[in-house]
């Protein structure tokens, strides 16, 4: 078995540590999701088409939908008649 210098082994840890110019990445600020309008889209923000769906039980149930996310959401009792 054979050991590694000292330099040699020094000068591998310099190459895995960032150097103080090196900026690192920040992530992006996530937009917070807005569920206060059933009929937005809370992904795309685009309006979503109102449509029906039939549940397992055999009830048919008024859902919005958007055509970009594949977004499903209820439509508010409030927003039925």
């Amino acid at each position: 078995m054979t050991y590694l210098k000292t330099a040699l082994l020094a000068s591998a840890f310099d190459k895995l540590t960032p150097k103080k110019e090196t900026a690192f990445l920040t992530p992006k600020p996530k937009d917070k999701i807005d569920y206060s309008d059933p009929s937005i889209c809370p992904y795309c923000k685009k309006p979503m088409v109102r449509s029906s769906i039939r549940t397992m039980s055999g009830q048919i149930e008024p859902v919005f939908l958007c055509r970009e996310d594949r977004a499903v959401g209820a439509v508010p009792d409030s927003m039925l008649l």
